[in-house]
């Protein structure tokens, strides 16, 4: 995952934002996983129903690549 992020900053590279967006890449990409184990931790003790532990960090995943890339075609 971390050469997608470096594939898509190679037309950043003249611009000189490749470290924000990596650092933005390492920090959505801990908070991922930080908010999937929270979620399995939470599923299997029975506070969340089992499928919104499994796909909620997913779809909120997908949700903020979705909001990132239609943002940055405006």
């Amino acid at each position: 995952m971390v050469f997608l992020a470096i594939a898509l900053a190679q037309r950043f590279r003249r611009t000189g934002v490749f470290a924000t967006l990596l650092l933005g890449g390492i920090g959505i990409g801990f908070a991922f996983f930080a908010l999937d184990g929270i979620s399995f931790a939470m599923g299997e003790a029975g506070l969340l129903p089992p499928w919104f532990a499994a796909w909620g960090p997913k779809l909120a995943l997908a949700g903020l690549v979705g909001t990132l890339l239609v943002s940055s075609e405006a």
